[in-house]
């Protein structure tokens, strides 16, 4: 049997990084600062990455993973930040996108926020 309980606080925590990850992103250049310069990237980063890692907790990796109390980073997989529409500018609208396996089944959590 599930734990409810567990599975309520896990789509909660997650909600919640995401959330901050797109607040982060949507303000100055954060869209461009994706995840840790390895060894330190406990949220891997997405392919394409390169040239697009900063240290913590200057990073979007890091924003998810402050927040998500309580999941394994290793079992989340940040997807690439998009910006509509691309490049990035004044009035554009940043989506911040998480995979996660819990409880054997997919969560994608997303967040837009509008760049300013």
């Amino acid at each position: 049997m599930v734990d409810l309980a567990r599975v309520f606080s896990s789509y909660i925590a997650l909600t919640d990084g995401v959330r901050e990850a797109a607040l982060f992103a949507a303000e100055g250049d954060g869209y461009e600062r994706w995840c840790a310069i390895p060894p330190d990237d406990t949220i891997a980063c997405p392919s394409g990455s390169e040239g697009h890692q900063s240290p913590d907790p200057d990073n979007i990796a890091y924003q998810i993973q402050f927040d998500a109390v309580g999941l394994d980073p290793g079992e989340i997989v940040m997807l690439a930040p998009a910006c509509e529409p691309d490049p990035c500018g004044e009035n554009s609208t940043v989506t911040v996108k998480f995979n996660t396996g819990q409880t054997k089944s997919l969560m994608l959590k997303y967040a837009k926020l509008v760049k300013v």
